[in-house]
């Protein structure tokens, strides 16, 4: 899970919430189109996303909330596993992920095109877009979201 339980402190409790990116965000194009015209306008090359998502996340004023509480946001969907550095395959992941850097990240957003998520890249994309609406909260109120109204359709603990 790319995300774990945190504690507030009396100085988080003053910070902006931010909701987790939920699935039906991942399924709607003007959201998508929304975070992939926000990463392009960024300008970082696909090589230097990974660097700049750790600064993003570290300096983000806003707290990532599920809707039960905050999460600390991990980045493990994007790093080489421990197995992968035994056989050397991290060159492999490198290099895909790079390449799924420059496709959802580098390239201006075609109008004429639906915006979607591939499913096996959806962990990838809401880590990604939870980070762009925490990094620029005030940016993010004009992103199409789709707040739940409650947290029913969060996953168990």
């Amino acid at each position: 899970m790319p995300y774990a339980n945190s504690h507030l402190s009396a100085v988080d409790s003053k910070r902006v919430k931010c909701p987790l990116v939920n699935d039906a965000e991942l399924s709607h194009p003007p959201f998508i189109r929304a975070i992939r015209t926000a990463a392009y306008e960024e300008g970082v090359e696909a090589g230097d996303w990974l660097e700049h998502l750790y600064n993003l996340l570290r300096d983000a004023e806003s707290i990532i909330d599920r809707g039960n509480g905050p999460v600390d946001i991990t980045l493990n969907e994007f790093e080489a596993s421990d197995r992968d550095f035994d056989t050397d395959a991290y060159k492999r992941t490198y290099e895909r992920m790079r390449d799924w850097f420059g496709s959802n990240c580098c390239s201006p957003v075609d109008p004429d095109k639906r915006a979607f998520v591939r499913p096996e890249a959806r962990e990838r994309f809401r880590i990604l877009a939870t980070i762009l609406c925490a990094y620029y909260p005030e940016r993010a109120r004009g992103w199409p979201r789709i707040i739940p109204a409650n947290d029913n359709d969060l996953p168990a603990r």
